[in-house]
């Protein structure tokens, strides 16, 4: 590869990485929104299968969120109850 390559190719990351740090505030945003939304809907009675369908996080992180918030796990089977908070 020559120097000229291997220069191009550093250039290219330098862009990329200036991109990406002109955008993170804008993703972080959205991640706390996104999360938010997802509190929002676990204590209005949303089961965790759903959230998963409808936002970006798997089941894993949803759980941790849940958790997190001190959200009680849903019983399998039973409707849940909104929680009051």
């Amino acid at each position: 590869m020559s120097d000229t390559e291997r220069e191009r190719l550093r250039e290219a990351l330098r862009t990329a990485t200036r991109k990406y740090h002109r955008t993170e505030k804008a993703h972080e945003d959205a991640r706390k929104e996104v999360t938010a939304a997802i509190v929002e809907a676990l204590r209005g009675g949303v089961r965790p299968a759903q959230v998963e369908d409808d936002g970006p996080f798997k089941g894993p992180y949803i759980r941790r969120i849940r958790d997190e918030h001190g959200i009680p796990a849903f019983k399998k089977g039973k409707d849940p109850e909104p929680s009051a908070e």
